[in-house]
């Protein structure tokens, strides 16, 4: 199996820009985030 920079898997799997993942992992940490807080909240 080749080595694939970050950008050649990125365009493999449908063109989805560094934008995109970075707004998807910020979004996915925010959630996290608050969940943990609302559990420390109820507690």
């Amino acid at each position: 199996m080749q080595d694939l920079t970050t950008a050649e898997l990125l365009s493999i799997n449908g063109g989805v820009t560094i934008g995109e993942v970075w707004d998807g992992i910020k979004e996915f940490f925010g959630g996290l985030l608050n969940g943990f807080i609302d559990g420390l909240r109820r507690r």
